[in-house]
């Protein structure tokens, strides 16, 4: 091969430079300044109505007493009682070795001041589960019942379940 067939290999000529254009420099626009208007007095020849006199407030009926005895009401709901400090009931070991569970039902009477009056079997399977859930009530402390705001004394039907797990 000669010269002459070889074929000539040659570079990709360098990228041409960018021209840089200088930014133009913008002049920041003046604000409009504000023109505050004068107070221009306003004379009317039209006769004005005489001024409306205000309503009167109507007087608000007195709130109905709240009664003084017990309140009936749903456990744990917005205004009934509720717990503050919850002892839960011991499982009977008589019912655990039989296979029992149960569901025993209390009614309670708590005063305005959260204190537990009285407590109530309303209904209850036996093999120990209504002690059980005595002795657990008696132990804990609980929120009175609130109607407009204010605590009163109240009576619950509170229903606590055994299950075995």
């Amino acid at each position: 091969m000669t010269l002459a067939e070889k074929p000539m290999i040659s570079e990709p000529p360098p990228p041409e430079p960018k021209k840089v254009e200088p930014k133009k420099k913008t002049k920041p626009r003046p604000q409009p300044r504000r023109v505050r208007p004068e107070p221009v007095e306003a004379k009317s020849f039209m006769p004005q109505p005489p001024p409306v006199p205000a309503p009167r407030p109507r007087p608000t009926p007195a709130p109905a007493p709240v009664s003084a005895g017990p309140h009936l009401t749903e456990f744990g709901s917005a205004t009934g009682p509720a717990f503050i400090r919850r002892v839960m009931p011991v499982y009977p070991e008589r019912a655990r070795r039989m296979g029992r569970e149960g569901l025993v039902v209390l009614r309670l009477t708590i005063d305005a001041r959260g204190n537990l009056v009285k407590v109530q079997v309303v209904e209850g399977p036996g093999y120990g589960f209504e002690d059980s859930a005595l002795a657990a009530v008696k132990g804990s402390a609980f929120r009175p019942a609130m109607v407009k705001g204010e605590a009163v004394a109240s009576i619950a039907r509170l229903p606590i379940r055994f299950r075995l797990k």
